[in-house]
């Protein structure tokens, strides 16, 4: 990848001690990709076990440059049982996809993902 390639070394994990877990790639109409992926960049503390969220990068040059940095994709749903402010609890990587579909002149990425408690 171009440009900012190692996302998670750049914006909010020191050293890289984050793991950035469960990647999916989409291509859409020509040069246009979208990359989805779960990381622990905001747990409290990096035990690998809280602080959750779905990341996403996108790109019109065929992956040669990325639109900015990822954008965070999960919010914080304070009715469900697993999610906190930082983030879900645990990921679930096998019950993850993503999908690029245009409307309105417009692609957007549609994403859907599963989190947890624990394995």
């Amino acid at each position: 990848m171009g440009g900012k390639s190692d996302d998670k070394a750049a914006y909010g994990c020191a050293a890289s001690a984050c793991y950035a877990l469960f990647p999916r790639v989409e291509g859409g109409a020509a040069n246009q990709i979208a990359v989805m992926w779960m990381d622990d960049r905001n747990g409290a503390s990096l035990d690998h076990t809280n602080g959750w969220n779905v990341w996403l990068r996108s790109s019109t040059t065929g992956g040669s440059t990325w639109s900015g940095a990822s954008r965070q994709v999960s919010q914080y749903d304070p009715s469900r049982p697993e999610s906190r402010p930082s983030g879900f609890l645990f990921p679930y990587g096998d019950y993850e996809g993503i999908d690029l579909m245009v409307g309105s002149g417009k692609t957007r990425a549609v994403m859907f993902r599963g989190e947890g408690w624990n394995y």
